[in-house]
């Protein structure tokens, strides 16, 4: 009986070290990285691209909640170019686009529930607005 124990004993051991021996490779493998700088510098948009590049990517939920904070990124740039193109008195290449313009100028980015639609909607005047002249 005393054999039998032993054996157990035995077998549980060496699981426990076959265990601690694949954590322990895994854990050599793994490369820990500090990332210094100041505010607004990038860290955590380099470790978002890492995430992407590397690792299993955002869950569905994650990229729901990225949606409004793009579009307003959208619409803000949009304005902001716009605004550069009143300032040096660019000309539309082709048919004016007052209008389309004034309507990105009008435009205040809702909620997340209608984000769908008003994604319809800046891609629209994003299209017509991108084209202009610069010489």
């Amino acid at each position: 009986m005393p054999c039998c124990v032993e054996d157990e004993q035995s077998q549980e051991s060496k699981k426990i070290d076959e265990d601690l021996r694949r954590e322990q490779q895994i854990i050599r493998k793994q490369v820990k990285v500090l990332l210094l700088g100041a505010g607004e510098s990038g860290k955590s948009t380099f470790l978002k691209q890492m995430r992407i590049i590397h690792g299993p990517g955002y869950e569905a939920d994650d990229l729901a909640r990225c949606k409004v904070p793009i579009l307003h990124n959208i619409v803000r740039n949009m304005k902001t170019l716009l605004q550069g193109r009143l300032l040096l008195d660019i000309n539309w290449q082709g048919e004016p686009l007052d209008e389309e313009a004034q309507l990105l100028f009008d435009y205040n980015a809702k909620e997340e529930c209608e984000v769908k639609e008003e994604v319809k909607e800046v891609k629209f005047l994003c299209y017509h607005l991108i084209s202009v002249d610069i010489t």
